[in-house]
């Protein structure tokens, strides 16, 4: 009697081990990115290409902690950059092909150019969708 109560149990969590498998336990994203700043406020502005790579740590299939970085080197050849550092939590809403997600992060910001360098709070709060490619990889869309 006892045998068939523990297979019992166990047969009952094997759906619970499939549904557990199908939420990534980490995922991470690399890409271009590109920023558009106009710190004096006027007509123009300075356009900068950079890099962007995060990582989210999913805790159950809704939220997740995600750890996200950039660097953005901008405008005449001057050694202007800004490098970001946010963390926070993420909140998915997944589907068969896609997964969107909302974040709020909090972090800091490093900017320098010649003659000036300074660190600053930064914080991000945004979202996205990740479209299934295959089991393994997916494509940002937005």
């Amino acid at each position: 009697m006892r045998t068939t109560i523990v297979l019992a149990g166990l047969l009952a969590l094997l759906p619970c081990s499939a549904v557990a498998q199908e939420t990534p336990k980490v995922e991470v994203f690399g890409g271009y990115s590109y920023i558009r700043a106009n710190p004096k406020g006027g007509f123009l502005g300075s356009n900068g290409s950079g890099w962007n790579a995060s990582a989210a740590w999913n805790w159950n299939k809704q939220l997740g902690l995600k750890a996200d970085v950039s660097g953005y080197y901008c405008c005449s050849g001057n050694g202007e950059r800004e490098h970001n550092f946010l963390f926070g939590p993420q909140y998915n809403i997944r589907r068969d092909k896609a997964t969107f997600f909302v974040h709020a992060l909090v972090g800091v910001s490093h900017g320098n150019a010649p003659g000036f360098s300074d660190t600053v709070l930064a914080w991000a709060g945004g979202g996205g969708v990740d479209i299934r490619w295959t089991d393994k990889v997916s494509l940002r869309v937005l």
